[in-house]
């Protein structure tokens, strides 16, 4: 009797230290898997916001552009609406709803670190008529930031002209209307971007493009 009571409180022993350890280390295995899904999965989520809010932000900058170029006016009898353009920039005349004198309005990309830049607008006022053309402002009214991680790889801005016979569509890389005209009907927007709030393998740039024909060209 005395050894089956001995046997029985042999095998009543418990869990040894080496089945313990075994245990936890399997628990932290599961605990640990399930810890990496989750924050997989938002940051998913994450990139995927980001990346709508950034394309959703840069569309809205992308229509500002094309409204106001395509009303662009000449400031004068002797003058075109666009007055400079270059890949990373535009400075043109245009009207706006309640003024009856056109403002000069500037985008440009600048300030590009390591092919990443900022898009900014500025405006001017009009300071009257002079010689029946009108003057502007050397202060602008108005100055933003309108969007970052802008790309510099292609160009922002280029115009278009047809010519020949038959017509046929001629690029315009820049102009600064003096020695080379900027009286062309078409100007072409290319905005490449890296989406912001993105982790660095979600960072892949978005591109949108646009083509407005200027009414009053």
């Amino acid at each position: 009797m005395i050894r089956r009571i001995a046997r029985a409180l042999r095998d009543d022993r418990g869990f040894s230290l080496v089945e313990l350890s075994v245990a936890l280390m399997l628990s932290s295995m599961v605990v640990g898997t399930f810890v990496t899904m989750f924050f997989s999965f938002s940051q998913n989520a994450a990139d995927v916001t980001g990346r709508a809010d950034s394309q959703e932000q840069a569309r809205e900058v992308l229509v500002e552009m094309v409204v106001e170029i395509r009303q662009a006016v000449a400031p004068g009898p002797n003058s075109d609406p666009i007055a400079t353009m270059t890949a990373d920039g535009i400075t043109f005349y245009t009207t706006e709803i309640g003024s009856a004198a056109p403002v000069k309005v500037a985008y440009q990309r600048t300030a590009c670190d390591h092919g990443e830049c900022e898009l900014h607008r500025q405006r001017y006022a009009s300071n009257g008529i002079t010689q029946g053309t009108y003057t502007f402002s050397g202060t602008p009214f108005e100055q933003s930031l309108l969007l970052t991680g802008v790309l510099a790889d292609v160009p922002l801005f280029s115009g278009g002209r047809w010519s020949g016979n038959p017509k046929t569509l001629s690029t315009v890389t820049s102009c600064n209307g003096t020695s080379v005209s900027c009286a062309f009907p078409l100007v072409s927007i290319t905005l490449r971007s890296y989406p912001a709030n993105t982790s660095e393998g979600a960072r892949t740039p978005f591109e949108m493009q646009e083509q407005v024909r200027l009414r009053n060209a």
